[in-house]
């Protein structure tokens, strides 16, 4: 069927494939691929099979390794550098400005696979830059904003206040404001621990780099964490049933109002200086107690299970 070919070629090459779909379809569309298209796919196809060709070959090496300094000299080893992909790929969007396809998927693999040198991190400045001033009200990046939620850039944010002001569609202004919420409400939770625990500043910078570990040192984490608060009541009150994922197996979607629940708990109840919610439950011994009963007291809480 077309939909399986169409879901191949997005796992293969990270391609968001709804951005090509028509609304109101129920199969998306296979125009033929551009010329741009093609070379733009190629180069991210390359660049994933050299990383797969070096992960099999330290694979190999490690099975030979005899001695724990051998491992860590293998572990050692650079990754295959992306900056050639990085460089062609920001070349064809900036020279083919009338390629939207392509270039979604150029800047998109750009931004989610940034590395941490100078020259990784101003390209992937420029990525998210290009993404920002032609795309953010653009409705269809409705379909692309969960792949961004995650990463660490100041950039993210910038992409989702700028969704939130000019997309004129629901489902993207929903989403840009829970994303946004969880964004600034992790980056609260990061900088609220390194201001507990500024040691930690010095290993921070090989994950977020210099600037972003300095972004967490100047941060309003309680600020941070209201603004999240206020954006997950937004995104609940106007745009509680817009759909943020639905399970492949089951077909069950998953709304913003069921996520914003969890979320907004853990603000509200479980941030360090909250109180703690009580908890009933029963001893070893099956007798009930609370949580309450032992106010005033240190306790140490240990969840968990087995399946």
């Amino acid at each position: 069927m077309r939909w399986l070919a169409a879901l191949a070629l997005m796992l293969l090459v990270g391609l968001p494939a709804l951005w090509a779909w028509d609304d109101g379809k129920d199969e998306p569309k296979e125009p033929a691929k551009s010329k741009v298209a093609e070379e733009v796919d190629a180069l991210i196809m390359a660049h994933q099979k050299a990383m797969s060709d070096f992960y099999q070959k330290r694979q190999e090496k490690l099975k030979d390794a005899k001695t724990p300094e051998e491992r860590t000299v293998i572990f050692g080893e650079a990754l295959p550098k992306s900056d050639v992909t990085r460089d062609k790929l920001l070349d064809l969007v900036e020279k083919n400005p009338k390629e939207q396809e392509a270039a979604v998927t150029a800047l998109r693999w750009l931004v989610t696979n940034e590395a941490r040198d100078d020259e990784s991190q101003k390209g992937s400045a420029k990525a998210w830059d290009l993404l920002i001033k032609d795309y953010a009200a653009n409705p269809k990046i409705a379909a692309l904003l969960g792949d961004f939620s995650y990463r660490d850039s100041p950039k993210v944010e910038e992409l989702f206040r700028a969704v939130l002001e000019k997309n004129p569609a629901r489902e993207a202004k929903g989403q840009a404001s829970f994303y946004l919420g969880g964004h600034l409400n992790r980056v609260a939770s990061m900088s609220r621990s390194l201001k507990e625990r500024p040691e930690e500043a010095k290993s921070l910078e090989g994950y977020l780099g210099k600037e972003g570990v300095t972004r967490l040192k100047d941060a309003d984490p309680d600020k941070l964490a209201k603004e999240a608060e206020t954006l997950f009541e937004l995104a609940e009150a106007k745009y509680g049933d817009v759909v943020l994922s639905t399970n492949a197996r089951t077909m069950k979607k998953t709304t913003i109002a069921d996520r914003v629940v969890s979320e907004l708990f853990e603000i509200r109840h479980l941030a360090i200086g909250k109180e703690v919610p009580d908890i009933v439950a029963e001893d070893l011994d099956g007798k009930s107690f609370k949580l309450s009963d032992y106010r005033g007291k240190v306790v140490v809480l240990d969840f968990w299970g087995h399946w």
